[in-house]
Order: structure tokens, then sequence, then C-alpha cells
């Protein structure tokens, strides 16, 4: 794939007797690479993997260690673990059900249902009529593909009206991306980080933005990520409520789409009060387009098993047809494995605190090292604390006179550069990294 980069770069290294340091600068500043992979994560994760296979055919030792992608890797007993309950949900597949196309593109009632039981580790459902929400689950192929066909179903509903996309500077920017493809820059309207240590938007930022710029007479989407991308932040539960009740008292036309993709990592009873005010209140609730995944919480990312809901039957009504327009079908093959595997949930629910407790050693030993070596490269006191049980990444803000190659330069860590009003912060992924 990079085999023409990777060898004129060997040959270069060897001319001119490149450090580790000089080979990651080159492929940063690659415009092949830059060109075409314009997401930061998968260039970074790039960069990595062919500085490592440079330094191995000029005859190094070392090797970087790669922490820029948020994917999800076992090891050792979580692996043998993972692998046993991944075979035996293909043995018991029934052939039977892989048959004839899945025309109303909804997977089986019962996956949907299993999939309502998996939610329910992580939310009260209580105040919810459970068996609703399992009709009104729409699944895709991730969240990229469902991230698109929410946007489409919003322009399909309000052919006639303008759209804006606004969200806080510290979100997943591949999403923004799309935002912008779909809905046009002009359209876009970015919230800066508050104050130091808020990675959200405060209530009067929103209100000062439908003072100066926003007309609720438009369709205003606001993209939130509740929990740890890219900050590896959870948003305090006042300051989100503060900010959907006053969108909700304002703005009849609002929308809310809420990337809840690591919500389930949270603690229960964290994630369950979290939300609970939300499901009860249907002014805000009615708003709000829900993303879900197993990609995090289940080292699923290969597998493209996401879904969405929503309890306003207009979003979920509409999101259907239009699926159901542009795709085909849903895998059925898919549909039964995902049965299978979420058969038994007081054994994954075990297992998956098992894995979290092995990423929180993870980031703490990283956490640790960094403050005992190189705590001069970054302002520590603005980044939130390392804590138990809280996901898969780690938000640092480097010393305003550094560069990022100084970082790379002493640290050897691949990883992402996320760039805020207040400064350069660098982003470590743990969800498959054994180093620590």
């Amino acid at each position: 794939m990079f085999a023409e980069i990777k060898n004129n770069l060997v040959k270069k290294a060897k001319e001119n007797n490149f450090t580790k340091s000089n080979i990651i600068k080159e492929l940063f500043a690659n415009e092949d690479l830059k060109h075409k992979y314009p997401n930061e994560i998968r260039r970074s994760t790039f960069v990595g993997q062919i500085t490592n296979e440079v330094l191995a055919e000029t005859g190094s030792q070392d090797i970087c260690k790669i922490m820029a992608i948020g994917d999800i890797e076992y090891f050792g007993e979580h692996k043998k673990k993972w692998e046993k309950l991944v075979k035996n949900s293909i043995a018991n597949i029934n052939i039977k059900y892989l048959t004839w196309y899945d025309l109303a593109w909804q997977w089986s009632k019962l996956f949907r249902d299993r999939i309502v039981d998996y939610m329910q580790t992580y939310y009260d459902f209580l105040a919810l009529d459970k068996e609703k929400i399992s009709d009104d689950i729409v699944p895709t192929y991730g969240w990229t593909d469902g991230f698109v066909f929410i946007l489409n179903t919003l322009k399909w509903i309000y052919t006639d009206r303008k759209i804006n996309f606004i969200y806080p500077e510290s979100s997943f920017m591949a999403n923004v991306k799309i935002a912008e493809t779909e809905l046009g820059w002009e359209n876009l309207f970015e919230i800066k980080k508050p104050i130091k240590n808020n990675f959200f938007v405060s209530r009067d930022q929103v209100a000062e933005l439908y003072e100066q710029e926003l007309n609720s007479n438009d369709i205003n989407i606001f993209y939130i990520t509740p929990v740890w991308n890219p900050t590896w932040e959870k948003i305090d539960k006042k300051s989100i409520l503060e900010v959907l009740e006053f969108v909700a008292s304002k703005d009849d036309n609002s929308v809310f789409i809420f990337d809840n993709v690591y919500v389930g990592l949270l603690k229960e009873a964290e994630s369950k009060s979290m939300f609970n005010e939300i499901f009860t209140d249907s002014r805000i609730n009615k708003r709000i387009i829900f993303s879900e995944s197993l990609s995090k919480t289940l080292w699923m990312t290969g597998f493209r098993v996401w879904w969405l809901w929503s309890l306003n039957q207009v979003f979920v009504s509409e999101l259907k047809r239009n699926i159901t327009l542009k795709k085909a079908w849903f895998s059925k093959l898919l549909n039964e494995f995902v049965v299978n595997i979420l058969s038994d949930l007081p054994y994954l629910t075990r297992f998956q605190t098992e894995v979290y407790n092995f990423w929180t050693l993870q980031r703490k030993s990283f956490y640790n090292e960094i403050k005992k070596n190189f705590a001069h490269l970054y302002n520590l006191e603005w980044s939130t604390q390392v804590l138990d049980r809280e996901g898969i990444y780690i938000l640092l803000k480097i010393k305003n006179w550094l560069k990022t190659e100084d970082i790379f330069a002493e640290t050897w860590i691949i990883w992402v550069q996320i760039n805020l009003s207040d400064g350069i912060y660098i982003r470590y992924a743990f969800g498959n990294v054994n180093y620590y």
C-alpha cells in the first residue's frame, strides 16, 4: 500500500543517516499522504506503521509507539476469552435464517430486542417504551454511514429550510468535515471551549450565538459528544442539561445529534444518571437522534455494527425510508452473529469490566511516565485527572513555545494533534495498546 513511499524513505535514510525523528518528520511532511488521508487519525497511524517498517529495514531496533487511532484490540487472557466468544457466536449461527433479503432494512426483532437489552446496561429505560425503541432502531454500517444518513434525512425532511450545524470546537472533526460537504461551510458554526478544563460549551455561549448568528426559523443542528471524543472528557451533566434546556426553550426547530458511542464505557450508575433527565423530558428527547455502537465497548470496530434511534417518530420514519431507498439490505450473517454474541449479557458485562480495568492500567501507567520523564513538554494542569474507567483516550496540552515535532523527538509516540483555540493538544489512544 505504501511500498513506494517506504522504499524511497529507506534509501534516503541510509544515505543521510536519518534518525527516528528525521524519518517521522519526513513522513508527516509527505504530500502524497496528506492528499490521500486528510483525516489526521488515519494519516498519523500510517506514519507510525511506515516509520517502524523503515526503522526495521535500516537495521534499527527502535520502534515508535502508535497511539493515534481509537481502535480496539485485546491481549493475553482477554484475547483468548474474546476469540472463544466470537467462535461460539459464529458456530451457533442458524443457516436457515440467512436466506432472502432483509427488505425492511431493520434487522430481525430478536436482534433489535438484544440491542435494547444491551443499551439497558448503560441507560435507564424505565420511563420509556422499550418495545417502541426496539421497533424504531435504524441500522447502519458504521458511524460515517449513519452520520451521512442523518444529515441527508434532515435535508430531505426540511427541503425548504436553511440548515445550520453547530458544534463545540473539540468535536470529532471527521464528522464536522462531512457536515461541511453536506451542508456547506457557510452553515457551520463552531463554539470555542469556554474556559480552562472545559471542553464543551456554556449556556451563555449558545445564547450569544442565537443573538448574533442563529435564526430560530432555521433548522439548527447541534452535534454533541457527551463522552470522550476527542477529549476523553465526560461532559458535566449540569452543563449539558443547561444547554439542552435553553435551546429547547428558545428554538422549536432545533435538532440534537448525540454521538453516544463511548457512553457504554462509563460506570453503569454514572451513565444512567447522566441521561435520566433527558429521557424523562419530552421537550428535549423528542429532538435527539442517538448514535450507538458495539465498536468501542466490545472490540467490534471491524464488524461495523451501528444503529440510530430516536423518540421522534418523524425522524425515525424518514430515516428508515431514506435508508431503504438507498441501501439494498442489511447483512443477515451479521444479524445472527450479534444475536449470539449478545445472548449472555452478565458474562459480557464482567468481561467488559476486566477490559476497562486493563485500559485504566495502561492510561495511568502512561500518565505516570509522562509526569516522570516528559512533564516539561506539557501543560498538565490544563488536562483533567486520569481516573478509573475513563475510556480509551488522554488529551494533553503541549507547552505554547513547543512544536509537535519536539514532542515526537523526545517521546517517540505517534498521536493525533488537536488544535483548539487555547493551544495545541495531543490525543493519545489506548484501545489497542499494550505498551505499559
